[in-house]
């Protein structure tokens, strides 16, 4: 992420090259790779043997200490799978933005999990910031909305406003995550340690990240949960606002989106019947449960209704657990970030000279990113 390195520098004389380069040591970096890792001050310092201790380990994140020597930082960088480099960006890249994640839920979650999910948004935004002034990328186009007061009919006109905007109609929306990172978007995926977290997004001004479960998750709760924290984005920017309601307010943006009232109401059989919900779930992406919620909204069935059908899809084995039959939505995948590094080779970049401008090591690329070196 800024490397300005004379080629041909490796190993202890690279490494002392960039202690001597002026640049300080970052403590926000050393934190935003350790909780990456999934790792707490004391962990750290534990395998790093003798030389460190838990409560140096802290100073040094907080910058209440002169910055580690050369073993040290050559300790942290094999630890973390970090270059040496990453720990001391230059001027413009020293400040990290400071953004609150938004996650699917609080609860039932290990407090390192939810850091390690966080901080792989941050290294995430670190590695598209310097890939898009690398590619010449174009900037994000996500629309932010000042709105007043975030009612359920609110909620309806910004969704349908997103519609306008990106020129996409009113019918159902195609693949997903391409539709998100055309607009500036980044959208990748948990690490399997953190796998058992759902999606979470941080709401960055100029790129927003969006982190999903891994691939094993079902595609068409997949795209609900994409539409949900673009809901985030588009709604709460203002993070001072209350908490209480902001994940039943993407959610209702969710459902808005993906199913518009206008259209979806037209859609829907007057009698509901098995075969034919089967044939509104493929055609519109979402699941039996998102089309049955969203028919409660609209007004469409009343509750009783919506009672009967859930139990019919039940009988079926269609629900709790849906079918794994999924359209056209089964192959969506990330791939902005391939994109931009197949950008930066085909004018002449190597992977290496990638990886050590971006401050990553081969091993912390790959996991990023899912592109091999090899």
């Amino acid at each position: 992420m800024g490397d300005s390195r004379p080629p041909g520098v490796t190993g202890d004389i690279q490494l002392a090259w960039t202690l001597e380069g002026g640049a300080p040591f970052s403590g926000r970096r050393l934190r935003l790779a350790r909780q990456y890792r999934g790792l707490t001050q004391l962990e750290l310092a534990r395998a790093l043997g003798t030389i460190v201790s838990g409560p140096a380990i802290s100073q040094y994140e907080n910058g209440q200490t002169r910055r580690p020597g050369i073993e040290i930082v050559a300790r942290f960088s094999d630890l973390l799978g970090f270059d040496p480099s990453f720990f001391f960006p230059p001027e413009p890249q020293r400040s990290l933005p400071d953004r609150t994640p938004f996650f699917r839920k609080q609860r039932g979650y290990r407090a390192r999990d939810m850091e390690a999910v966080s901080a792989r948004a941050q290294l995430a935004h670190l590695v598209a910031r310097s890939l898009t002034a690398m590619s010449g990328a174009a900037p994000a186009s996500i629309p932010r909305y000042d709105v007043p007061s975030l009612d359920a009919g609110a909620i309806e006109r910004v969704a349908n406003q997103v519609r306008r905007d990106w020129k996409i109609g009113f019918g159902p929306i195609g693949d997903m995550v391409q539709l998100l990172e055309s607009h500036g978007a980044i959208v990748l995926r948990a690490s399997q340690e953190t796998n058992a977290v759902d999606a979470c997004c941080v709401a960055f001004e100029d790129r927003p990240i969006i982190v999903l479960r891994r691939v094993e998750a079902d595609p068409l709760q997949t795209r609900f949960d994409l539409a949900h924290e673009l809901g985030h984005i588009v709604l709460h920017a203002d993070q001072s606002m209350a908490p209480r309601n902001l994940e039943s307010q993407a959610e209702r943006f969710a459902s808005a989106l993906l199913m518009p009232v206008r259209t979806i109401r037209a859609a829907l059989p007057s009698l509901a019947h098995p075969d034919e919900l089967a044939r509104l779930r493929v055609h519109w992406g979402v699941s039996f449960e998102a089309l049955l919620r969203r028919a409660r909204e609209v007004q469409h069935w009343n509750p009783t209704q919506c009672d009967r059908v859930s139990r019919d899809l039940e009988s079926l084995g269609w629900m709790p657990v849906e079918p794994r039959w999924y359209g056209p939505f089964d192959a969506e995948r990330p791939i902005w970030l391939h994109r931009c590094l197949e950008a930066l080779q085909s004018r002449g970049e190597t992977l290496e000279s990638i990886q050590q401008r971006l401050g990553l090591t081969p091993r912390s690329l790959e996991e990023l990113t899912g592109w091999s070196l090899a």
